[in-house]
């Protein structure tokens, strides 16, 4: 495929500050407060902000130019996405996509909570078809958010082919875009989710094979608690990539410390 000009970027949680209890993975949790000002620095520099589906439609079409257009992606479909993120979205007029884990719709995110992470509910049937109501994409998780490199290739399909039936029945709607657990895919499941029907797949920068020209295993920034503006403006532009190459003796680290972190 053409390269696809829009960054994709990665959150998880994004929930009112402080926490508490405090999370295990702080990582993984931005406070909507600065969830908030993400937004606020894409508006006031007139970016797209994109479901990932959308994104590549957009840039098959050739409409998107590169430089001020951007995706953003939430892995787990937790409820704090509907209570947190989406209002400041909807209030932004902004996209965006989020994966679900299929088997565990309604329940709790049990992947984590099993290497001591805090307990955080899950979307509902009816919170899912809210969301995409509103506009907001559905993507896929696997069913159980299982590592696909280590399950046999039954397990994979019910992984990816399974989860994307099971998604599609609740929602009556297509599921065109999964997100590897972990971010982790090799070219057997990359093969599998292209082969389930799939239009896209993502994973994370850093990871063996990431590539904007391959739809089946894009990567995408995370963007963590404390992240500079420096940091921030670098995943927003197709330069990350190469800043994440480069020998920077732990700049980003440092940044992140200076403007402090949970």
């Amino acid at each position: 495929m053409k390269r696809l000009r829009s960054p994709v970027l990665m959150y998880h949680h994004v929930e009112p500050a402080p926490f508490d209890p405090t999370p295990h993975f702080a990582g993984s949790y931005v406070s909507r407060a600065e969830f908030s000002s993400h937004l606020d620095w894409l508006a006031d520099r007139n970016f797209s902000v994109l479901s990932l589906a959308d994104a590549i439609a957009r840039n098959d079409r050739g409409e998107v130019s590169g430089g001020r257009s951007v995706v953003l992606t939430f892995d787990d479909g937790c409820k704090c996405f509907l209570e947190h993120a989406v209002p400041e979205l909807e209030r932004r007029h902004m996209s965006a996509t989020v994966f679900v884990v299929s088997s565990q719709v309604g329940d709790h995110n049990v992947w984590d909570v099993a290497r001591g992470e805090r307990i955080e509910a899950l979307l509902t049937t009816g919170e899912l078809r809210d969301v995409a109501s509103r506009g907001f994409e559905i993507g896929s998780h696997s069913r159980s958010h299982a590592d696909l490199l280590g399950i046999d290739a039954a397990g994979l399909g019910r992984e990816v082919s399974g989860s994307k039936k099971e998604l599609e029945t609740l929602l009556d709607r297509t599921v065109q875009t999964f997100c590897y657990p972990y971010a982790r895919f090799n070219g057997a499941t990359a093969a599998a989710v292209r082969d389930a029907g799939y239009l896209a797949a993502v994973s994370a920068y850093g990871m063996p094979g990431v590539s904007t020209r391959n739809r089946f295993a894009l990567p995408r920034a995370v963007v963590q608690p404390g992240s500079s503006l420096l940091e921030f403006r670098l995943q927003t532009t197709g330069w990350y990539g190469l800043w994440r190459r480069l020998p920077h003796l732990g700049v980003l680290s440092q940044l992140r410390k200076a403007k402090g972190t949970r």
